[in-house]
């Protein structure tokens, strides 16, 4: 079983539909951002990996969007209204954001980041580089937070978790111990 298959019971994620959304998005990630998505299954803990797979996959879809030319504005503007219609009513026909949605209800404390999301992300619509240091040093503060932040952010007040066993893993050879 991959390390893949045990992060969604490992983070509560139960429903057969909801980890059908997970396991999409995170194709989604290893098609297009492989490295991203073999550094956090290495670097995470199994119960975060969902939830860090499914923002890094919104994330890259707006990002799309952003960059699709002179039609970027109509289709961030219906993204952006269909993002604020699933937040409003807790339900979407895409998987994307079912995922997304799912999210925040295990990690309280992306709740505000998802809120932001659409309107942070639209400032690159208009993006033309910064004028001054301030306004690059600004930059972090108003935007959404990149994939490496995510972790310390979902690792806050979340579901309870049983704790796993102490020391070193069954099998892994520790310096200085016996066998």
């Amino acid at each position: 079983m991959s390390a893949w298959t045990k992060s969604p019971d490992a983070a509560g994620v139960r429903e057969p539909g909801v980890r059908r959304d997970y396991d999409a998005q995170r194709r989604l990630v290893r098609r297009h951002r492989r490295t991203a998505c073999l550094a956090a299954r290495l670097l995470l803990p199994r119960h975060l990996l969902p939830h860090v797979v499914a923002a890094t996959a919104l994330m890259h879809h707006g990002d799309n969007l952003l960059d699709t030319g002179p039609r970027r504005e109509a289709a961030w503007a219906a993204w952006e209204r269909q993002v604020r219609e699933a937040l409003r009513a807790g339900t979407s026909e895409d998987p994307l954001l079912r995922a997304c949605l799912h999210t925040p209800s295990a990690r309280p404390r992306l709740h505000g980041t998802a809120e932001r999301y659409p309107s942070t992300a639209a400032a690159e619509l208009d993006f033309a580089g910064f004028a001054t240091e301030a306004d690059y040093q600004a930059c972090p503060d108003a935007s959404c937070l990149p994939p490496s932040c995510w972790s310390p952010i979902c690792s806050g007040p979340g579901r309870k978790r049983r704790p796993g066993p102490t020391g070193p893993r069954p099998g892994l050879h520790t310096p200085g111990r016996r066998r």
